[in-house]
């Protein structure tokens, strides 16, 4: 959409004289965008027309750190024991293939 500083200086100088059209073509908007930031704006004022995080408030599927913390604490264990099965990542970045991924096993 448009950055928090430049939403402010328009709805504060043009939006007042500008017809909605000509004021979206001037700032290369759609008619949609500029209607939602009008909204927007006469709901909770400039502060409402800052950009918004699209980012999720949590993640459900995502792994507690407990489990994280156990399952590094097993590796390592695992590992010093000898027992590991040389587990590890498959990706390795110095790696001859392009993709990143070693092949090798």
């Amino acid at each position: 959409m448009v950055t928090s500083s430049l939403s402010r200086i328009w709805l504060r100088d043009e939006l007042s004289t500008t017809v909605a059209p000509h004021a979206a073509k001037t700032y290369g908007l759609s008619r949609q965008q500029l209607h939602r930031l009008l909204k927007r704006y006469h709901q909770g004022g400039l502060e409402a027309v800052d950009p918004r995080s699209r980012r999720p408030a949590s993640n459900p599927r995502a792994v507690r750190d407990d489990v994280i913390i156990a399952i590094v604490r097993l590796r390592e264990q695992l590992s010093a024991d000898g027992l590991d099965g040389h587990a590890g990542p498959r990706w390795n970045p110095g790696s001859s293939d392009s993709s990143g991924v070693d092949r090798a096993r």
